[in-house]
């Protein structure tokens, strides 16, 4: 088994705290934003999120996206080291993964700067395997190449793989490579169809144990005696 996860949202509770970075950020700039557009890019890369933004919001042709994205990844790190926890459910989870030595990887939109700085921050990173940012290849998700690039790591079959994701967009990414998904959506989504697509939705990270894991894995159907 591979364990890969997602970091916003699934492992720390950083995801509302990028409304905040975002929202201060163009409002230093007096740029004109209305959360509602989030529904729209939550779990793309931050450089696609401001590329949309520009797009889509009349906003200066001037405007400078990229360092638009860099300030908010300032930001969110501020905001994150300040503000967010670890996820309930994540540590007694990631702690029985490595007790039983499944493999364990982080496969997240977030930039790399932010990926490493949260993980030594919040103590997580020992528990992982490999690192992987949609910030290294080409598309973000919903784009699967950040999962591909995960499996293609470790050698792994995506029969063989199991990704925890809390987004639609990432959801999708992860089920596009073919790899059975469970999504743990914050409760304001919790009833969106769109979830549907994943093997199995959960209220918590504390609703995960591993025999539920690997029955998903090896279903014990496959199991029964000739």
């Amino acid at each position: 088994m591979l364990a890969l996860f997602d970091m916003d949202g699934l492992l720390l509770d950083t995801e509302p705290l990028w409304g905040v970075a975002m929202q201060t950020v163009c409002n230093h700039y007096q740029l004109p934003l209305d959360n509602k557009i989030f529904r729209y890019t939550t779990g793309l890369r931050i450089d696609e999120v401001t590329a949309f933004w520009k797009a889509h919001l009349n906003w200066p042709p001037e405007l400078d996206s990229q360092k638009l994205a860099d300030e908010i990844v300032d930001e969110i790190i501020h905001l994150s080291i300040q503000q967010a926890q670890v996820l309930p459910g994540v540590l007694q989870l990631l702690l029985s993964m490595k007790e039983e030595s499944i493999p364990t990887a982080v496969v997240t939109s977030s930039p790399n700067r932010m990926l490493n700085t949260l993980m030594q921050h919040f103590e997580l990173d020992s528990y992982f395997n490999e690192f992987f940012s949609a910030q290294d290849v080409v598309y973000g998700k919903p784009h699967p190449d950040v999962y591909i690039k995960a499996l293609n790591h470790f050698n792994t079959s995506p029969y063989q793989a199991i990704a925890f994701e809390d987004s639609v967009n990432g959801m999708i990414a992860a089920r596009s490579a073919k790899i059975q998904t469970i999504v743990v959506p914050e409760l304001a989504k919790f009833d969106d169809k769109a979830f549907g697509l994943a093997e199995l939705k959960v209220r918590s990270m504390e609703d995960i144990d591993l025999a539920m894991l690997k029955e998903l894995i090896a279903p014990s159907l496959f199991n029964m005696n000739a």
